[in-house]
């Protein structure tokens, strides 16, 4: 079975521009965050995106405070949706 090898600096990464990339002011997660994830396996999810549907098979919501440009805060969610997901 073919194996790939883990980057934590990738990783990390990723997760900075995950949340640096959201459209509010700013963000910040809660203390118990990975306790309040929202997950949808449903194995044939359809999303819109950039004009044309896409096959995501494993989706998370993850709620997170903001404060947008007029400097009022409130919850919003990071949509995580990965495509094929193996299926």
């Amino acid at each position: 079975m073919a194996k790939i090898a883990r980057d934590p600096k990738a990783e990390c990464r990723l997760g900075e521009v995950i949340c640096t990339q959201g459209p509010w002011k700013e963000m910040c997660l809660e203390k118990d965050w990975e306790d309040q994830i929202e997950k949808d396996e449903t194995r044939y999810l359809q999303w819109y995106f950039r004009g044309a549907n896409h096959q995501v098979g494993k989706a998370f919501r993850i709620p997170v405070d903001v404060i947008d440009e007029h400097g009022h805060k409130y919850k919003e969610h990071i949509l995580i949706g990965y495509e094929g997901a193996g299926y």
